[in-house]
């Protein structure tokens, strides 16, 4: 287990929140329903999406965890720069985030769905992405 799980605390009470909004929209959406029984069905889908999402939050706070027993708690954001680049990603590529605090919009592979970003070693003279 890494030494720093500041990370994966901050992850876990985030997922405390995210939680409880997925149920109170759940219950909205619920009771707008005609048809209770197939909104339940897609109920478990959308609890499917929500439990994968959460994976691959918990996995990202493991990556910052683990980078920053390497290289400290300043870390560089690295994006893998090709044609599926968002922009997002790829104004972060090259700027620095304190481990210890998540960045507005999230940690590197949290941006979005299919992000392919990962923590690394500082950048020399790299912004700091707040």
């Amino acid at each position: 287990m890494a030494r720093s799980s500041v990370a994966r605390l901050l992850s876990r009470s985030y997922e405390i929140t995210l939680r409880g909004w997925f149920v109170v929209n759940g219950l909205k959406r619920i009771a707008k329903a005609e048809d209770k029984r197939a909104q339940l069905g897609k109920e478990k889908l959308f609890f499917a999406l929500h439990q994968k999402a959460r994976q691959r939050r918990e996995a990202a706070a493991r990556m910052i965890d683990e980078a920053a027993d390497v290289y400290g708690p300043l870390l560089g954001w690295y994006a893998i720069l090709d044609d599926r680049t968002t922009a997002d990603c790829r104004a972060r590529h090259g700027k620095n985030f304190r481990a210890k605090k998540k960045p507005r919009g999230g940690y590197p592979s949290q941006i979005h769905l299919n992000c392919r970003c990962s923590p690394g070693a500082p950048w020399p003279q790299g912004q700091l992405i707040r």
